[in-house]
């Protein structure tokens, strides 16, 4: 929009060209344009003062109306695109440009394109979808907190644990309590999350504990724990295990769960529950509160906006049901040949590189075309060991053509035709 009133304001108040320039971040041109532009038609106050800025702006430069202008964008189309995986703003000021020019029609710069949409996001009280993608990941972990079970008035009195899930981009979760933190009942508890959503993410994002997680080390590829790989495998999700010491990983649970703590477990401190199974059925009740609540800061709640904008982006449920699932249970040694997606290997190739801090990067190559030769996909640990073995430089002076000995005698001396008396 253009800023002629503003300009002729600063004019009034006798400020100069350069500081009205400066003040509105226009050029010196545009100011003084509309200086001589006013002047000429001999404006009072009073008159530009009535006028709206569309108005006063055809007004001060009447051929301009006749002059092509750029086509808007359909922020609304764009604003829905953005939700799916992939795609960026720029991808989209792409195609809006190449439509442009099939069409012979004037088009807005990148840099107006972007502030357009986060103007329409602002006058529309939108949400702009930057830091989480629906469909792109779940996030799961246990509460911490524990939750007594049994008589008050009996001494044989247990805990339960509560299991929570998020989908970051609607905030919307599920929580289960389960009798112990082990193996099956994190098995169960994934399963159950991915029928209460309908369906299952690109990725599973889970934090360092053993039942999902042998050993996360700092560098190289997480060793997981056998039974939930096979989970992950069978439901077409991608483990995630988050960064060792790496809270923001995990940022939306970790809200979710301060939240769930005072929504469900500490609303149902002085309910006496006798069984697990009546504990749950509480948690229902408040977990669909707690989804339904209207959010503060946004319109919707965490169900509206998972029912509106993200269930239909979720993959599909295997065709198994999930009590055909305990076939899969077992502990096989089976290892994924590829990365099921490209986030999986960001450590691991983080950690490879890192391998040049020691060994320089000519021995890093030189061990990355030995282990290619080897295995088409070899790990951050079999390349530090052969760095480590020195099995590239053995490699490489066995590769290196030997060099002719300068004092080599030919045939006519060893058959005695050169010997000296």
């Amino acid at each position: 929009m253009s800023k002629d009133k503003e300009i002729l304001v600063y004019l009034v108040q006798g400020e100069s060209q350069r500081h009205i320039a400066a003040a509105l971040h226009v050029s010196r041109n545009t100011v003084a344009k509309v200086a001589a532009a006013a002047k000429h038609l001999s404006l009072s106050s009073t008159e530009w003062q009535e006028l709206a800025e569309p108005e006063l702006h055809q007004k001060l430069f009447p051929a301009s109306a006749s002059e092509p202008v750029p086509v808007m964008p359909d922020f609304c189309y764009i604003h829905r695109e953005l939700l799916r995986s992939g795609v960026t703003l720029k991808l989209l000021w792409e195609e809006y440009v190449d439509s442009c020019r099939q069409n012979h029609q004037l088009y807005f710069r990148y840099s107006q394109f972007c502030k357009r949409y986060r103007n329409h996001v602002e006058q529309n009280h939108l949400t702009m979808h930057i830091r989480h993608k629906p469909d792109d990941r779940i996030v799961v972990d246990w509460t911490g907190t524990k939750i007594p079970l049994g008589n008050p008035a009996s001494s044989k009195r247990c805990s339960a644990y509560l299991f929570v899930a998020v989908l970051p981009f609607s905030i919307y979760c599920y929580a289960e309590s389960m009798s112990d933190m082990k193996l099956p009942s994190w098995i169960k508890a994934h399963i159950h999350a991915f029928h209460f959503f309908g369906g299952v993410s690109r990725l599973l994002v889970c934090d360092n504990l053993k039942t999902g997680v042998t050993r996360n080390a700092k560098y190289g590829d997480p060793i997981l724990n056998a039974t939930y790989k096979e989970l992950a495998e069978h439901y077409h999700t991608a483990l995630l295990p988050a960064r060792v010491l790496a809270p923001r990983d995990k940022a939306a649970v970790e809200g979710t769960v301060g939240d769930l703590t005072t929504s469900i477990i500490a609303k149902l401190r002085n309910d006496t529950f006798l069984t697990l199974r009546d504990l749950n059925r509480a948690i229902v009740r408040r977990l669909r509160a707690f989804n339904e609540r209207p959010f503060e800061k946004r319109e919707g709640s965490r169900s509206s906006v998972f029912q509106e904008e993200e269930i239909s982006f979720l993959q599909p449920l295997p065709p198994l049901g999930r009590k055909d699932w305990s076939c899969y249970q077992g502990s096989h040694q089976a290892r994924l040949h590829a990365y099921e997606v490209e986030e999986q290997a960001y450590k691991s190739c983080i950690a490879m590189l890192k391998l040049a801090e020691t060994y320089t990067d000519k021995r890093l190559e030189n061990a990355c075309k030995l282990a290619l030769k080897k295995d088409p996909a070899p790990g951050y640990s079999y390349l530090k060991n052969i760095l480590a073995q020195g099995l590239d430089i053995e490699a490489g002076q066995a590769s290196k053509p030997r060099k002719a000995h300068a004092f080599l005698r030919g045939a006519t001396y060893y058959g005695g035709g050169s010997h000296e008396e």
